[in-house]
């Protein structure tokens, strides 16, 4: 058992650094809109208003600020999400296979899919909250001459030489707050989902791959929709300035988002991400199992 679960979590860190990489290429440039209409709904107000005008002012290059932050990182960080989700998945399976009444170990409840998922985004904050903190400092750039930070690798190097560790980590409890219900339904729908294929084919590697595609699209859109007010609000943190922060914590952020924007101000920004969702997600799980699946067969 040991053996075999060294095995799974090498392919698993592979498998998910690969469909990272995916993800980021796909959907890089919706995250960039969602973001500028996340903290400055005032100039960037819709999907068609935003694209247009980061082309006409800035240039269709711009759609890829603060990419070199995620391309590093993120291939880590979905790496660290499908490890964390399998190896409390593993953890699950190990107990149902003491019960020597339970015939298949492996068939995970619904509320155990969820737990994994929740455990994936407990683990995913400490590594994707600095991450996402650098490339939103990016993407609220504009493009003129008094921009803070020259690219992704100085941006990181003020922020830590001004505030160390902690300006990093800003924004890091509304990771928590969006990652915890996000990803139990990421990984949770996902699991349940596939669960049925699995029972039906035998096995995830018999399992057409138009499942993973379908069952992607819908875990993405499921994140988002589970947990964008928690985005909005870690969007906000985190693009504050670090010396004179308007945004102080989680509440006193909820209520001035509130007080300006109503109940609409915690979905701004939702259209590019329910977009984005569905295409690269699809593609991220289906570069993960495919990958996963030429290794397992590699192992033997």
């Amino acid at each position: 058992m040991e053996k075999n679960n060294s095995l799974i979590s090498l392919n698993d860190f592979i498998s998910g650094s690969c469909a990272g990489i995916v993800q980021v290429l796909v959907g890089q440039p919706l995250d960039m809109m969602k973001v500028r209409m996340q903290t400055n709904s005032k100039e960037y107000f819709n999907l068609i208003q935003t694209f247009k005008k980061i082309t006409v002012e800035e240039s269709p290059f711009a759609f890829y600020k603060g990419t070199l932050s995620p391309l590093l990182g993120i291939s880590f960080v979905v790496a660290v999400q499908f490890c964390s989700n399998n190896f409390a998945r593993n953890y699950f399976i190990l107990q149902n296979s003491k019960n020597k009444s339970n015939k298949n170990p492996e068939n995970l409840t619904h509320i155990q899919n969820l737990k994994s998922g929740m455990f994936a985004g407990f683990s995913n904050s400490f590594v994707v909250s600095p991450i996402e903190m650098i490339r939103i400092k990016m993407q609220v750039q504009g493009n003129n001459t008094e921009n803070k930070y020259s690219g992704t690798v100085d941006c990181a190097k003020k922020i830590y030489k001004g505030y160390g560790i902690k300006g990093l980590y800003q924004g890091l409890f509304s990771t928590f707050l969006r990652e915890f219900p996000g990803m139990a339904c990421y990984f949770g729908v996902y699991e349940i989902l596939m669960q049925t294929q699995v029972q039906k084919y035998g096995s995830k590697s018999e399992v057409p791959l138009i499942y993973p595609c379908i069952f992607g699209a819908l875990s993405g859109s499921c994140f988002w929709l589970s947990c964008f007010p928690f985005d909005v609000v870690k969007s906000r943190i985190q693009s504050d300035d670090c010396a004179n922060r308007k945004y102080k914590n989680i509440v006193s952020t909820f209520s001035i988002i509130y007080s300006n924007s109503g109940i609409g101000g915690f979905f701004k920004g939702i259209g590019p991400c329910l977009v984005r969702a569905p295409i690269g997600n699809s593609l991220t799980f289906l570069t993960f199992e495919l990958i996963s699946s030429k290794l397992k067969k590699r192992k033997h």
